[in-house]
């Protein structure tokens, strides 16, 4: 579970475009001034918008006559200029996504496009990098169709030279998070270090774009009807598609925040060989939120937030919301609320018939230690990893520098969490 904050996806709201939408052609108006453009501004860019302490990774197509901008963590690809302006080594273009106007600027200087991004009163820096045509990528997995409830789940299958015979799916956190541990303002590169850290070791992964995001937008029509029961079906078909594939002899799941209820959920509905739950709750959902919540907000609002959990837990929504709480408490996320709140995970964890293991880090903020200790009661064995944060990385306890390694994809996994799950699978 991220601490609140992170349940605010940020105000530009491009997620709220679904892939279709994103993929259509407009007639774009080309304004070319008396300067002569340098042909080097064409082709595609790729870089940040640089929001406070959350980059949000943006790719720009420039060419004579078009302008698109994709956000692929939000499954926008390909979405058109209404106008363009070139001038030189400067560009203008202005999008309208879901009857907002986005206007992105830029100048070319030393290879680098370096400008700014504005939508919603709010300008920010965006800094571009040039990527060339058939540039070599660094990816070492092929992607794959799983049939899922209502269509086809991409998904990344990473292997390893040494033919594995293990497998493990990693389950990823809350929130728009894609296969490889990243969000709307967390670029950490978690999920993706640890699948090529198991492929050396010789143990396979499947690791995905959760359904609503990214390669799999296209699963989600009504944001508003899905429920934590959705993701735990992608989970059991996922470990379905695998033992029906004859290279594997043993599945495991590896679940991550709240992908560690999920693989608690989907081990009781698909046999799997072991659940390794990384940085799981031991409690239930509003138990965690309200003690986040208790040391950011005041009496007044703290109380709101426990009315609210009181009221959904009933089955019954909300209304009447302030605003300071609409991130988390939002009228179209209640009915997913409602579906987690039902969910305990010591509970869930003892249902689940297989070998049970449970990993947590000393640093981490969002959950802790006793969560461990309480899941541990219905574990085989519970490990706790000094110095680990949420995202599985060496952090102090310090916040804001704790906070700092949810977008440092650089960052190593902490040394002691690959070696600890390879240990368990094996």
């Amino acid at each position: 579970m991220k601490r609140v904050i992170f349940a605010s996806i940020i105000a530009l709201s491009l997620v709220a475009c679904n892939k279709e939408e994103s993929k259509q052609e407009t007639n774009n108006e080309v304004i070319n001034s008396d300067i002569a453009v340098d042909p080097t501004l064409f082709g595609e860019w790729k870089g940040n918008i640089e929001l406070p302490n959350s980059p949000l990774e943006i790719i720009v197509s420039l060419n004579e006559t078009t302008g698109a901008l994709s956000v692929p963590i939000q499954g926008i690809a390909n979405l058109q200029a209404e106008s363009i302006k070139l001038n030189g080594n400067q560009f203008e273009m202005a999008i309208t996504l879901q009857g907002q106007k986005i206007e992105i600027e830029g100048t070319l200087h030393e290879g680098k496009i370096k400008g700014t991004f504005s939508q919603n009163g709010g300008t920010f820096p965006i800094s571009l990098t040039h990527v060339e045509q058939g540039q070599v990528t660094n990816e070492t997995y092929e992607m794959i169709d799983i049939p899922v409830q209502g269509g086809t789940l991409k998904a990344a299958l990473q292997l390893s030279n040494d033919k594995p015979t293990d497998i493990a799916i990693i389950v990823a956190g809350s929130g728009p998070t894609n296969k490889d541990g990243n969000a709307v303002g967390m670029t950490n590169n978690s999920y993706k270090m640890l699948a090529e850290g198991l492929a050396e070791q010789g143990i396979a992964s499947i690791r995905y774009d959760k359904r609503g995001i990214g390669d799999n937008i296209q699963l989600v029509n009504d944001p508003t009807a899905l429920t934590i029961d959705d993701f735990a079906k992608d989970v059991a078909s996922i470990v379905q598609y695998v033992q029906n594939d004859g290279r594997f002899s043993e599945v495991h799941i590896i679940g991550h925040s709240e992908g560690a209820l999920l693989a608690s959920i989907a081990a009781q509905q698909q046999q799997v060989d072991s659940i390794i739950l990384l940085a799981g709750a031991g409690r239930t959902i509003d138990e965690v939120i309200l003690e986040q919540l208790s040391a950011q907000l005041p009496p007044s609002l703290l109380e709101e937030s426990q009315s609210i959990f009181a009221t959904l837990k009933l089955g019954q929504t909300v209304d009447s919301i302030s605003n300071e709480l609409q991130s988390l408490f939002a009228k179209a996320s209640q009915p997913y609320l409602m579906s987690w709140l039902k969910y305990n995970p010591v509970t869930e964890l003892e249902n689940a018939k297989t070998k049970k293991y449970v990993l947590q880090g000393t640093t981490d903020l969002q959950v802790s230690v006793a969560d461990a200790q309480k899941l541990g009661e219905v574990a085989d064995e519970v490990m706790i990893i000094e110095g680990m944060n949420h995202f599985l990385k060496k952090a102090p306890l310090d916040r804001a520098e704790n906070l700092a390694t949810y977008t440092n994809a650089e960052l190593a996994l902490h040394p002691d969490i690959l070696p600890a799950i390879v240990e368990l699978i094996e």
